[in-house]
């Protein structure tokens, strides 16, 4: 559970400082933070089927599929960001080139 938490955590920070500069930003905020709060959920309950089991190969597919969900829920908020980003300095490049030629 632990390193759910410490995958799914640092996403969630990220988050809250991308929603910090909405204005300059279009990050995905709100549907992010669900997303990566669903995987969390998701995850602790996979964990909890896998402790609960009796079966090792079955205990250990839960573990696997906790995994995975908490690696896909926390991919997907940074890309969006990275994405959100990646366009601000698409649109940010132009101004400056532009404030360049002027000055020169």
């Amino acid at each position: 559970m632990a390193t759910v938490v410490l995958v799914l955590g640092p996403v969630l920070a990220l988050l809250g400082a991308a929603a910090s500069l909405e204005p300059l930003l279009d990050v995905p905020a709100v549907a992010a933070a669900v997303a990566v709060v669903l995987g969390l959920l998701g995850s602790a309950a996979f964990l909890v089927l896998a402790s609960a089991t009796y079966r090792a190969w079955l205990g250990w597919t839960f573990v696997a599929l906790a995994w995975l969900l908490a690696v896909l829920a926390s991919l997907w908020p940074l890309v969006a960001a990275a994405d959100a980003t990646v366009d601000h300095a698409r649109d940010v490049l132009p101004r400056v080139v532009h404030l360049v030629r002027e000055s020169a």
